[in-house]
């Protein structure tokens, strides 16, 4: 018995993940630019910057799936602790925890690093 011509409708790879990526609700894509852009800025402020007599070398978000979990650990401590609104206050608690999701979804997402989980504290 052959089926329906019209019973399925096969897929390309790149064809599923435009529609998981349609399926992001706005303001998470609007999250996600918005730690992007925030630690874009930071990482270019703290490169231009030595701290305690150390220099160190944070990357831009498009070059963080470069790194290990051990680094990428390192640079988001940093990240969360000395990354300020634009008034120079220290962020509020939840907004850290935005920006860190922001940042998680961006690794997960682009680079597909499944093996981090910031929020948790496991990866690997």
């Amino acid at each position: 018995m052959a089926a329906a011509p019209n019973r399925f409708h096969f897929m390309s790879e790149d064809d599923i993940k435009e529609k998981v990526r349609g399926r992001v609700p706005q303001n998470t894509r609007r999250n996600t630019s918005w730690s992007v852009r925030v630690w874009n800025e930071w990482a270019k402020a703290r490169n231009a910057t030595e701290v305690l007599g150390k220099q160190l070398r944070i990357p831009m978000a498009d070059n963080l799936a470069e790194f290990g979990v051990d680094d990428l650990d390192v640079f988001l401590s940093h990240f969360v602790m000395e990354v300020r609104n634009k008034e120079g206050e220290p962020y509020a608690p939840d907004s850290l925890n935005y920006l860190s999701a922001g940042i998680q979804r961006y690794l997960r997402e682009k680079f597909e690093r499944g093996d981090i989980n910031i929020l948790d504290g496991s990866c690997g």
